[in-house]
């Protein structure tokens, strides 16, 4: 069982959805403390690519290393950090019927060492309060787009 669970229906088709939340960059407008996302390396996306995620809590910028696991457009990927004991992976897959696109994402929280491990529930819960509910932020970037002229 995952750790955090959503699940969403975008009104877009599955290969524009999976584009933009793939696209790790798109993050600043989906995740609230997120406020820069920079690609290390070269190439597409696949893979092993990493991005480096900088949040802000309070007056402090924190910085981790987002490396994709797996990359299976438009189905799904899946996406590990790894901080100090605290690995944290996201899946995410996508689903379409009638031109819509059901996002379902699921978060799952190791911990390595007896700190982390005693500090896992207190991680779970502030994983669930900052990216809870980021699939309907992600819903509203995502159809907003669709509203503007091309």
């Amino acid at each position: 069982m995952a750790d955090l669970y959503e699940e969403i229906t975008v009104n877009e088709k599955r290969e524009k959805v999976f584009a933009f939340a793939s696209d790790l960059q798109n993050s600043p407008e989906v995740l609230a403390n997120v406020v820069e996302v920079n690609k290390l390396t070269d190439g597409p996306v696949e893979k092993g690519t990493e991005f480096e995620e900088v949040r802000q809590f309070r007056n402090r910028r924190v910085g981790s290393i987002i490396k994709v696991k797996s990359y299976d457009p438009p189905s799904g990927y899946a996406v590990e950090s790894e901080n100090r004991g605290l690995l944290v992976t996201y899946t995410y897959t996508f689903a379409e019927k009638d031109g819509q696109t059901k996002i379902i994402f699921e978060g799952n929280v190791t911990t390595r060492g007896f700190v982390m491990k005693m500090m896992r529930p207190l991680m779970v819960r502030m994983l669930k309060k900052e990216d809870g509910e980021h699939l309907v932020s992600l819903k509203n970037a995502i159809e907003k787009r669709n509203e503007l002229p091309e």
